[in-house]
């Protein structure tokens, strides 16, 4: 009965005279809060001037609607970026543009909320039906953008640009039968 004892107080003994080592500072875990931003947000981005910037489908949910919208986060504030968007889905910030996914389309949104149209159905290899992600490639040279109704693969087009210039479509160009599969084409020279 003595030896646990002593096995317990030898052990306490061995912790108390371990050297003390300088704790690492701890780690800034930022605090969680909910904002409402719009009816069904989808995405969010970090873009122009280190804000955050979250895709609203809209509450239709309907091709053509036009009730879709991107709105910007700053601090607590939530203002509308860019209206008349139909569902749009994906976003990323590339060569100072916001590029998002909206059904059959991809929009170029500048600082101003300025929507340009970077790629329409006809761009694509099949016609889309769904798009829906959208991502940066690691050369920062293209944005590849799935479509959700295409099956069993998705039909990419590639958004061509340069860190300096700005996002522009070139569709990629496949025989039919591997259409559906994902493809990326290089900045033009």
């Amino acid at each position: 009965m003595k030896t646990p004892a002593l096995a317990l107080i030898a052990g306490l003994a061995l912790v108390g005279c371990q050297t003390q080592k300088t704790a690492a500072p701890a780690k800034v875990v930022p605090v969680q809060r909910n904002l409402a931003v719009g009816a069904t947000p989808e995405s969010v981005t970090k873009g122009f001037s280190g804000k955050y910037f979250v895709t609203l489908m809209g509450t239709s949910r309907k091709a053509g609607d036009g009730d879709g919208k991107i709105v910007k986060v700053d601090g607590d504030k939530v203002t509308t970026l860019t209206e008349g968007l139909d569902d749009p889905k994906g976003i990323v910030f590339v060569a100072n543009q916001l590029i998002t996914a909206d059904f059959d389309k991809v929009w170029s949104i500048d600082a101003k909320g300025k929507k340009t149209l970077l790629a329409g159905p006809d761009a694509f290899p099949t016609p889309p039906t769904f798009l829906n992600d959208v991502v940066v490639s690691p050369d920062k040279k293209s944005v590849l953008i799935t479509d959700m109704g295409a099956s069993p693969r998705c039909a990419v087009p590639t958004v061509n640009s340069s860190p300096s210039t700005a996002p522009s479509i070139r569709p990629s160009r496949s025989s039919p039968a591997s259409s559906r599969s994902p493809s990326k084409a290089r900045s033009p020279k």
